[in-house]
């Protein structure tokens, strides 16, 4: 029981890695296998098939997200500290990713699946449903920490905080900015400001 366990782990850890580079639809068997010193089979067995490897490597990228992310910011005291905490791991995410060699795979997942209905697709609409539900609460409970005003629509900073994280992760990884990290820093104070109660 031991020996499949650490099988499927050792499966997922490398399908991580492919994922990171290939993406998700990209998952190609063959290589995958090479890598492991597996069949084919032997790849696709602990998940059932091919999707259901692709559903267990999503949800291993998710859980590794909000391990990096969020779990890390619920040290912070509630309100804006903890929404700054959040931003600040989420963009060290976007540089390190926890070691994963293509970078975070999540933000091209949602480009590989937004028009292919399916299981995978439904996966990972209710993760970032749920995703931008706690972002929103918590800009919600900075305001209820009289950190941010009443008035401000708690879904539009969300939005505004998504934009960040998107422009950040193309000017890092496609176009290859130095100052990437100092921009995204600087948009997220110019947000917030915006909002601040003086």
């Amino acid at each position: 029981m031991i020996a499949l366990a650490d099988t499927r782990n050792r499966i997922l850890a490398a399908a991580l890695d492919a994922a990171s580079l290939e993406g998700f639809r990209g998952l190609s068997l063959a290589p995958l296998a090479a890598r492991l010193h597996l069949s084919k089979t032997g790849v696709v067995l602990p998940f059932g098939n091919k999707q259901g490897l692709q559903i267990a490597v999503l949800e291993t990228a998710m859980a590794r997200f909000m391990a990096a992310v969020f779990q890390p910011s619920l040290l912070a005291p509630r309100g804006l500290p903890r929404l700054d905490a959040l931003m600040r791991h989420w963009l060290d995410w976007l540089d390190q990713a926890d070691g994963l060699p293509g970078g975070c795979p999540l933000i091209p997942a949602t480009r590989e699946w937004d028009d292919l209905a399916g299981p995978l697709q439904e996966k990972l609409r209710h993760s970032y449903r749920q995703w931008v539900a706690t972002l929103e609460e918590m800009v919600r409970r900075a305001q209820r920490q009289g950190h941010l005003a009443l008035a401000a629509d708690a879904a539009q900073i969300v939005f505004g905080l998504y934009s960040i994280i998107l422009q950040a992760q193309q000017e890092y990884r496609l176009l290859q900015r130095p100052d990437w990290r100092q921009r995204a820093e600087q948009a997220y104070a110019d947000l917030l400001a915006r909002h601040k109660i003086p």
